[in-house]
Protein backbone atom coordinates (compact mmCIF):
# COMPACT_ATOMS: atom_id res chain seq x y z
CA UNK A 1 0.00 0.00 0.00
CA UNK A 2 1.55 2.97 -1.21
CA UNK A 3 1.69 6.09 0.72
CA UNK A 4 -0.30 9.46 -0.20
CA UNK A 5 2.03 12.16 -1.51
CA UNK A 6 2.33 15.06 0.33
CA UNK A 7 -0.80 17.87 0.03
CA UNK A 8 0.71 20.91 -2.13
CA UNK A 9 -1.12 22.82 0.78
CA UNK A 10 0.69 21.13 3.40
CA UNK A 11 4.36 21.45 1.60
CA UNK A 12 3.49 25.11 1.11
CA UNK A 13 3.04 25.79 5.02
CA UNK A 14 5.71 23.78 5.74
CA UNK A 15 7.86 26.11 3.90
CA UNK A 16 6.65 29.18 5.60
CA UNK A 17 9.68 29.97 7.92
CA UNK A 18 7.43 32.12 10.39
CA UNK A 19 5.14 29.60 10.71
CA UNK A 20 8.00 27.20 11.52
CA UNK A 21 9.47 29.35 13.80
CA UNK A 22 6.03 29.71 15.57
CA UNK A 23 5.66 25.98 15.91
CA UNK A 24 9.01 24.86 16.83
CA UNK A 25 9.22 28.15 19.22
CA UNK A 26 6.12 27.56 20.95
CA UNK A 27 7.45 24.10 21.99
CA UNK A 28 10.63 25.77 23.12
CA UNK A 29 8.46 27.96 24.66
CA UNK A 30 6.12 26.03 26.25
CA UNK A 31 9.36 24.01 27.56
CA UNK A 32 11.42 26.92 28.65
CA UNK A 33 8.01 28.49 30.57
CA UNK A 34 7.22 25.81 32.64
CA UNK A 35 10.84 25.34 34.27
CA UNK A 36 10.28 29.04 34.75
CA UNK A 37 6.86 28.61 36.33
CA UNK A 38 8.27 25.38 38.19
CA UNK A 39 11.35 27.86 39.54
CA UNK A 40 8.90 30.73 40.53
CA UNK A 41 6.85 28.36 42.42
CA UNK A 42 9.66 26.24 43.84
CA UNK A 43 10.62 30.11 45.55
CA UNK A 44 13.46 31.50 43.09
CA UNK A 45 13.41 34.94 42.52
CA UNK A 46 12.10 35.47 39.12
CA UNK A 47 15.30 36.85 37.96
CA UNK A 48 16.98 33.70 38.29
CA UNK A 49 14.30 31.52 37.23
CA UNK A 50 14.31 33.38 33.80
CA UNK A 51 18.27 32.82 33.95
CA UNK A 52 17.68 29.40 34.48
CA UNK A 53 15.08 28.62 31.72
CA UNK A 54 17.17 31.31 29.55
CA UNK A 55 20.19 28.70 29.97
CA UNK A 56 17.89 25.84 28.97
CA UNK A 57 16.11 26.98 26.48
CA UNK A 58 19.57 28.31 24.19
CA UNK A 59 20.84 24.96 24.41
CA UNK A 60 17.43 23.37 22.85
CA UNK A 61 16.30 26.47 20.69
CA UNK A 62 19.80 26.71 18.99
CA UNK A 63 19.65 23.31 17.61
CA UNK A 64 15.90 23.08 16.71
CA UNK A 65 15.31 26.66 15.57
CA UNK A 66 18.56 26.48 13.95
CA UNK A 67 18.27 23.34 12.02
CA UNK A 68 14.59 23.29 11.15
CA UNK A 69 13.43 27.37 11.08
CA UNK A 70 16.74 28.49 9.52
CA UNK A 71 18.44 25.36 8.11
CA UNK A 72 21.71 26.09 10.08
CA UNK A 73 24.11 23.36 10.49
CA UNK A 74 27.03 25.39 11.62
CA UNK A 75 27.81 24.81 15.79
CA UNK A 76 30.17 28.33 15.94
CA UNK A 77 27.12 30.40 15.46
CA UNK A 78 26.09 29.45 18.86
CA UNK A 79 27.98 32.08 20.66
CA UNK A 80 26.23 35.02 18.63
CA UNK A 81 22.94 32.97 19.35
CA UNK A 82 23.57 33.34 23.12
CA UNK A 83 24.53 36.78 23.23
CA UNK A 84 21.52 37.49 21.12
CA UNK A 85 19.41 36.05 23.86
CA UNK A 86 21.76 37.43 26.78
CA UNK A 87 20.33 41.12 25.43
CA UNK A 88 16.41 39.63 24.94
CA UNK A 89 17.21 38.04 28.34
CA UNK A 90 18.19 41.57 30.00
CA UNK A 91 14.94 43.32 27.97
CA UNK A 92 12.85 40.52 29.28
CA UNK A 93 13.62 40.74 32.99
CA UNK A 94 13.36 44.38 32.93
CA UNK A 95 9.98 44.38 31.74
CA UNK A 96 9.23 41.73 33.91
CA UNK A 97 10.84 43.77 36.97
CA UNK A 98 8.46 46.87 35.71
CA UNK A 99 5.64 44.54 36.01
CA UNK A 100 6.40 42.93 39.24
CA UNK A 101 6.77 46.11 40.64
CA UNK A 102 3.37 47.17 39.37
CA UNK A 103 2.22 43.96 41.91
CA UNK A 104 1.75 42.10 38.88
CA UNK A 105 2.34 37.91 40.07
CA UNK A 106 5.89 37.04 38.33
CA UNK A 107 4.57 34.19 36.93
CA UNK A 108 1.80 36.08 34.61
CA UNK A 109 4.49 38.79 34.16
CA UNK A 110 6.71 36.13 32.25
CA UNK A 111 3.74 35.35 30.08
CA UNK A 112 2.58 38.74 29.30
CA UNK A 113 6.16 39.99 28.00
CA UNK A 114 6.21 36.19 26.06
CA UNK A 115 4.54 38.11 22.57
CA UNK A 116 7.60 40.84 22.44
CA UNK A 117 9.89 37.67 23.29
CA UNK A 118 8.67 36.06 20.05
CA UNK A 119 8.90 39.26 18.22
CA UNK A 120 12.39 39.91 18.77
CA UNK A 121 13.74 36.63 19.06
CA UNK A 122 12.14 36.19 15.30
CA UNK A 123 13.80 38.87 13.92
CA UNK A 124 16.99 39.10 15.76
CA UNK A 125 17.60 35.36 14.28
CA UNK A 126 17.16 35.76 11.05
CA UNK A 127 18.80 39.41 10.55
CA UNK A 128 21.87 38.66 12.79
CA UNK A 129 22.15 34.71 14.27
CA UNK A 130 21.51 33.03 10.90
CA UNK A 131 21.94 35.18 8.45
CA UNK A 132 21.91 33.98 4.98
CA UNK A 133 25.77 34.06 4.07
CA UNK A 134 26.31 36.34 0.66
CA UNK A 135 29.14 34.82 -1.00
CA UNK A 136 31.28 36.03 -3.95
CA UNK A 137 28.96 36.25 -7.46
CA UNK A 138 26.07 35.69 -5.41
CA UNK A 139 25.37 39.56 -4.77
CA UNK A 140 24.63 39.63 -8.72
CA UNK A 141 21.57 37.74 -8.50
CA UNK A 142 20.03 39.20 -5.05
Amino acid sequence: MKAAPPRPDAIRLYKSQPLRFLIVGGFNTILCYTIYALLVNAGLRFWVANLIALLFGIGVSFFTQGRIVFGNRNPRLIFRFAAIWLCIYLIQTGLIALLVQASVDPRIAGLIVLPGTVIISFFTQKLIVFKPVVTRGSEDRA
